[in-house]
């Protein structure tokens, strides 16, 4: 049903780097205009000088994966 709780994994072929960022450390992300290809993007973090773009897991793979077990 729609209110029921479906538990989704991932499969990567590897990993470059995990690291930890506190709360405080995120930005809001940047304004898209109307674009909605910005609603993917959590928040911005600068992390050893580099600027790490932290995308909503949710948003990017829920939606379509959950729309095909709606339809199971």
């Amino acid at each position: 049903g729609r209110n029921s709780t479906v538990q989704v994994g991932m499969v990567v072929d590897s990993v470059s780097e995990v690291v930890n960022i506190a709360a405080g450390e995120i930005e809001p992300p940047p304004s898209m205009g109307s674009s909605t290809e910005g609603d993917n993007i959590l928040g911005m973090a600068k992390v050893k000088g580099e600027v790490k773009i932290l995308l909503d897991v949710d948003r990017v793979v829920g939606e379509g994966l959950l729309s095909q077990f709606e339809e199971m």
